[in-house]
């Protein structure tokens, strides 16, 4: 087993370490709709967290345990909320090319369709054309934590579109080998998200470049790689956003550890540069073939109609509309909109603790967090608890409607919401979806 594999196989740790701190002991209390319709219960799900941590671990001493390691990550994603991570996905099947006749060059393939992937989706009216991204919403809290001041709404489109340029340059790049190309970039788009709270996925995207580029983080051996390493990690420490987190602690480690790899990393990149590279496309083997071509078809699933999760939208905010992508038709996402949809079966008025508000609106930290962010009284006042169906799932809901205001959906089973009249009428409503 390589040095390189035994970074890959980190990810599962990284990725749990994060959602302990954004969600602490929810994390693994979730119970909604999942990914792939697996519900198992408590023990199984706590089962499950254990074992997709741990199983890297039997790898790295018996490489042959790999495939027991793909079963339960395969497991975990299928027993995952329904919004699936897209670096879970990543890591999925960069871990399956490890089969492959040409790992590495199999992996540099999945990481640049990864990048192409996110360039195109971001292709769309609302990402480069508004601010409304959640990229641009995440920046603007780290810079207001940070500064107290807002970030000028200025930066936005120079913002968005280096993202799209960097993302664009990074999928040739990677999959052409062209390292002294490829590692800056991706130490400049990676850093920048890691510091937003993403460290999982900055870490997992740094290790698959580093994979398809054939560096070694280099750990330091020497006064000053020591010195560089420590400031690398204090600036990490000090730069790193924490408003998304609830297990301040944690965060402080994980940014610890972050600002150690990535300096690192940058000291492997600087070495790699150094030496003479052989440039030009790398050729996978059969299953490299095959992973690729299914990694292209999952990113492109949601212009087909057939799904808006994990299909590598990246803070694209691509949505069902008339217009909804510069140049690829829009026709599959409308159908997207048939298949999610609130229908309110059911009204009941009343009262309801605080408490009970935030453990339902806690889960997630998106709709449900700004619909709780409205009422701040002890007893949340004219709220109304509604049987919520949609094509995919049948749950309860808490619905905030604090002064008669607009109320929304917090919608725990798909990136998707919906604004609902007041007071709510039975009837059904198209919900926004969002690609993720």
């Amino acid at each position: 087993m390589t040095h390189h594999i035994g970074l890959l196989l980190l990810l599962p740790l990284v990725h749990e370490a994060v959602w302990l701190a954004q969600y602490g002991q929810d994390s693994w209390n979730y119970s909604g709709p999942t990914a792939f319709g697996w519900c198992p219960d408590s023990d199984q799900r706590k089962l499950l967290h254990i074992s997709f941590i741990t199983s890297p671990l039997l790898v790295l001493i018996q490489p042959q345990m790999l495939l027991l390691h793909v079963a339960v990550t395969l497991a975990y994603c299928a027993a995952h909320p329904r919004r699936l991570s897209n670096h879970l996905v990543v890591y999925l099947f960069v871990v399956l090319c490890l089969y492959d006749t040409h790992p590495f060059a199999s992996i540099s393939w999945i990481t640049g369709a990864m990048y192409g992937i996110a360039a195109i989706h971001k292709c769309n009216p609302i990402y480069l054309g508004s601010n409304a991204s959640i990229g641009w919403l995440l920046a603007r809290a780290w810079f207001a934590e940070r500064t107290g001041r807002q970030l000028s709404q200025i930066a936005y489109p120079i913002t968005t579109s280096v993202v799209v340029i960097a993302e664009t340059v990074l999928a040739i790049t990677v999959c052409y080998h062209i390292p002294f190309v490829s590692l800056p970039v991706a130490a400049a788009i990676h850093l920048g998200l890691g510091l937003l709270c993403h460290v999982h996925f900055s870490y997992l995207s740094l290790v698959a470049v580093g994979l398809a580029s054939n560096i070694w983080p280099l750990y330091p051996n020497s006064l000053l790689t020591v010195l560089v390493t420590i400031v690398g990690s204090l600036v990490a420490i000090l730069a790193g956003a924490r408003s998304p987190f609830k297990l301040r602690s944690l965060v402080f480690m994980l940014y610890l550890l972050f600002g150690a790899f990535f300096v690192s990393w940058c000291l492997g990149a600087i070495a790699l540069s150094t030496s003479a590279v052989p440039l030009g496309f790398q050729k996978p083997g059969p299953l490299g073939f095959l992973l690729i071509v299914l990694f292209i078809a999952n990113g492109f699933a949601p212009y087909l109609g057939i799904k808006s999760e994990y299909s590598m939208a990246m803070f694209s905010n691509i949505t069902p509309s008339a217009r909804c992508h510069y140049f690829i038709p829009c026709n599959g996402l409308e159908r997207l909109r048939i298949k999610y949809y609130s229908e309110i079966r059911e009204i009941r008025m009343g009262q309801i603790e605080e408490s009970s508000a935030r453990a339902m609106l806690d889960y997630f930290p998106g709709f449900g967090k700004l619909a709780y962010s409205h009422a701040h009284m002890r007893h949340v006042a004219n709220s109304y608890c509604i049987k919520y169906g949609t094509a995919v799932a049948e749950q309860v809901f808490l619905v905030l409607s604090p002064s008669g205001e607009e109320i929304s959906i917090a919608e725990v089973s798909a990136w998707s919401a919906r604004a609902l009249p007041v007071p709510p009428i039975i009837g059904r409503y198209p919900n926004m979806v969002v690609m993720t």
